[in-house]
């Protein structure tokens, strides 16, 4: 669910492009970005954490689709 969900704004392309990038990250790592042990600690976690790429799983991926991901799942 992207940030402008959990804050109540109207859909717009940016939803989606934040739901691709997720679903990128998801396909890349096997994990998604942004997580909690129930809903709310899940969008907490999408409101207010910040973007992370492990080492350990991302050291094979190139510094381009890391700058793609970090574009597509940027909160503004």
């Amino acid at each position: 669910m992207a940030p402008e969900v959990i804050l109540g704004n109207p859909s717009d392309y940016k939803q989606d492009v934040w739901s691709l990038g997720i679903f990128l990250y998801a396909l890349l790592s096997g994990t998604v970005p942004f997580f909690g042990s129930n809903d709310k600690e899940t969008c907490r976690s999408i409101a207010f954490n910040s973007l992370e790429f492990k080492e350990e799983v991302w050291s094979g991926v190139s510094p381009s689709v890391k700058h793609l991901l970090t574009r597509m799942l940027e909160k503004d």
